[in-house]
């Protein structure tokens, strides 16, 4: 649990390359970091990277910080996702992260 609460961290940590890859547990040449430095009204800022040297890929998305998070939040009606449901808000992030990196 800890490496999971120190990953879930990263997304705070994306303007601090030396403590993000702190965090990550891996030196920097072993990391390739995408990284949406700041929110926007419909998504969160976070962070996408690949641990080459774990062979893992990350996404960390910061939780609310401010007002450009609260459409998000607010917007949290249950939706379709995937097999299941989750916070409109939030599935609504999700898709236009994965298109974002879709386009990376």
């Amino acid at each position: 649990w800890e490496r999971a609460i120190r990953l879930s961290y990263a997304s705070y940590a994306v303007s601090f390359p030396s403590i993000l890859h702190k965090r990550m547990g891996a030196p920097s040449d072993k990391i390739s970091v995408c990284v949406r430095k700041s929110a926007t009204p419909l998504v969160p800022a976070y962070m996408l990277a690949l641990n080459h040297a774990d062979n893992e890929i990350i996404l960390s998305i910061r939780g609310t910080s401010g007002l450009r998070d609260i459409m998000s939040c607010i917007n949290f009606g249950p939706k379709k996702f995937l097999e299941g449901y989750a916070h409109a808000g939030f599935a609504r992030s999700a898709h236009i992260i994965v298109h974002d990196q879709k386009g990376s």
